[in-house]
């Protein structure tokens, strides 16, 4: 999680800002992890009988987040 949500990166100084920084990146992972749950639901009952089962990639899935949180 500490690579993918990029934890150490913060955009000031501040302690307030570490920790505005720090709970806007949980939340959005925490929001992600929800989303995908709901959509591994849909995948598993898409692939029931296909000889491979998918499963959603949380990087991308965070990565496509990130710009769709803010709007």
């Amino acid at each position: 999680m500490k690579s993918r949500l990029e934890i150490e990166n913060f955009s000031k100084k501040n302690s307030l800002a570490i920790n505005q920084d720090f709970y806007a990146k949980i939340f959005s992972c925490n929001l992600t992890a929800i989303l995908i749950y709901g959509a591994n639901q849909a995948v598993k009952r898409v692939c029931e009988k296909r000889k491979r089962k998918y499963k959603m990639n949380f990087t991308q899935a965070l990565n496509r987040m990130k710009n769709s949180i803010i709007l």
